[in-house]
């Protein structure tokens, strides 16, 4: 199957091409809508959220575009970094609506982040 593209844009409900196509009648048509915030901006996003929920030495990295039911996620994997080593993890990670840029992860994800971080930050413990 080929698959051609034909850029366009969103105006009152309705796709407005930017230039004109003739498509063959009965062609098989998929409409792909592109993320309103681009991943550098959602990782920036997700940055913030870490350092003002999990901690100021996560940081997000990896990022993905995924879905989640209906919606489309910016999905970031959350790592313990510091000066003294490479990033450890991932400990968790964080989504990032496409659309509107919100924070989708919740409580329970900074508790696992947290629990995860604190394995690593204490090795010599978890040992003894």
């Amino acid at each position: 199957m080929v698959t051609l593209t034909y850029p366009g844009r969103l105006h009152d409900g309705k796709v407005e091409f930017t230039s004109q196509i003739d498509l063959p009648e009965g062609s098989e048509v998929y409409i792909v809508v592109a993320p309103g915030i681009e991943m550098r901006i959602a990782q920036r996003k997700a940055n913030g959220w870490l350092v003002d929920y999990v901690g100021n030495m996560v940081m997000a990295a990896d990022g993905a575009l995924v879905q989640q039911g209906s919606r489309w996620v910016w999905r970031f994997h959350a790592y313990l970094t510091a000066l003294t080593h490479e990033p450890y993890g991932p400990i968790g990670f964080v989504d990032v609506d496409t659309n509107t840029g919100a924070i989708l992860s919740d409580q329970r994800a900074i508790e696992v982040m947290r629990e995860r971080g604190a394995r690593y930050s204490r090795p010599a413990q978890a040992a003894a």
